[in-house]
C-alpha cells in the first residue's frame, strides 16, 4: 500500500510537472499533493469496498456451511427416529410372537 501511495504521488507530481502552465512552483507543487491526495484516497475507498465485498463473501460461505450442518442435523434426527420406530415395532411384533408361541404351547 505504501509504495502504491508513493507510485501516485510520483505519477502526480510527474504529471504536474509535465504541464507548462505559468502558475507558481509552489502552485503546481500544491496541486501535485492534491492530485496524490486524491488518487490515494480513491485507493483507499477501493480498498476498502474490496474488504468488503470478501467479508460479505466470506460471511456468506459461513452461513451456507452453518446451513449445511444444520441440514444433515436434521436428516440425522430423522433417520435416528424413523430406526428407533422400526426397533419399537420390531421388540413389539417378537413380543407378540413369543406371547402367540406361549399360548399354543399351553393349548397343547
Amino acid at each position: 500500500m505504501k509504495k502504491l501511495l508513493a507510485l501516485l504521488m510520483i505519477t502526480a507530481a510527474m504529471a504536474a510537472c509535465g504541464k507548462k502552465d505559468e502558475a507558481p512552483a509552489t502552485s503546481s507543487a500544491e496541486s501535485a499533493m492534491q492530485n496524490a491526495a486524491e488518487s490515494a484516497k480513491a485507493a483507499a475507498s477501493d480498498a476498502a469496498a474490496a474488504a468488503g465485498h470478501a467479508a460479505d463473501a466470506a460471511k456468506a460461505a459461513a452461513n451456507s456451511a452453518a446451513s449445511d450442518v444444520s441440514a444433515a442435523a436434521d436428516k440425522a434426527k430423522e433417520d435416528a427416529d424413523n430406526a428407533m420406530a422400526k426397533a419399537k415395532e420390531a421388540t413389539k411384533d417378537a413380543v407378540n410372537a413369543s406371547a402367540d408361541k406361549a399360548k399354543d404351547t399351553v393349548n397343547k
